[in-house]
């Protein structure tokens, strides 16, 4: 019969054999701790979606909706993307996990107040028309039903008046952009921070890579001329030379690192690498 210790000790190795499997999906730490960060956005949310009827709102890969329906009631997982929701359905399986596909600025097919909770994360930054979107996760909102977003932080990516580095992204919020856009739709607006280690952050910092040069002269030729063009294949080989120097870290040792390396900031929020807002509707 195994001790207590020994107990301890199997399922600490058998989360851990988990994490470096988890690990192997991704192509560099980087990668692997984005992933992480976001997972946490979910584990957070865990709580507020026990028995509760839940739409994820822009699920991406469906990881933290299936996360989500071992405490919901029921979850309603929705993207724009048609083959990822394909990969959804191949991949995650439970009697009470709903996958759908959705058309971008268009109401959704539910009734009014259908949800308790709503989660969209890293999504808004993709959005057109911002007071739309806002209305309609509130639209689909029981009563005191709660809304659960996150963003990313400019202040840690961007420098004043540049645009997103990201070409998806159509804007980049600052703490005070953010609670005016979402205190225009919502009464009851709370925003938190979501943060690493100090290990964490220096990988996130070097992955951003932010610099006055890249800023204003290197990132709008590049919009001007196109990609292909403003890139020559020496500046490539030194993004990879960075690139492996900054994450050359094998696979196996991802598994050290877990989303209890995250924390929420309710403090100090603007430290956050992403914002996290609770949102109710009243």
């Amino acid at each position: 019969m195994k001790s207590e210790k020994e107990k301890n000790t199997i399922a600490q190795l058998t989360e851990m054999a988990g994490r470096v499997d988890e690990a192997r999906k991704w192509k560099n730490l980087s990668e692997y701790l984005l992933f992480l960060r976001h997972k946490k956005a979910y584990v957070f949310a865990e709580p507020y979606c026990e028995n509760q009827v839940v739409l994820d709102y822009g699920c991406g890969h469906g990881y933290g909706s299936f996360l989500l329906a071992q405490k919901a009631a029921k979850v309603f997982a929705v993207d724009i993307n048609r083959e990822v929701i394909g990969e959804c359905i191949q991949r995650y399986h439970a009697d009470n996990l709903f996958f759908g596909t959705f058309e971008p600025e268009m109401p959704l097919h539910f009734e009014a107040g259908t949800f308790g909770v709503a989660i969209s994360f890293q999504v808004i930054e993709h959005v057109l028309d911002v007071r739309g979107y806002l209305n309609e996760l509130k639209r689909l909102l029981k009563q005191n039903g709660i809304l659960i977003l996150t963003t990313p932080n400019r202040k840690h990516r961007l420098f004043p008046f540049q645009k997103p580095t990201n070409p998806y992204h159509l804007r980049e919020y600052s703490l005070r952009q953010l609670a005016k856009d979402l205190n225009a739709v919502f009464d009851s607006v709370i925003i938190y921070g979501v943060t690493g280690t100090d290990e964490i952050n220096s990988v996130e910092f070097a992955r951003i890579n932010r610099s006055p040069f890249k800023a204003y002269v290197k990132m709008p030729i590049k919009r001007f001329l196109g990609p292909r063009r403003s890139e020559s294949l020496s500046s490539k080989m030194i993004h990879i030379n960075n690139t492996r120097k900054a994450f050359g870290l094998e696979k196996e040792s991802f598994g050290q690192y877990s989303v209890c390396d995250f924390s929420i900031l309710k403090g100090n929020v603007e430290k956050g690498l992403d914002f996290l807002a609770i949102l109710r509707k009243q």
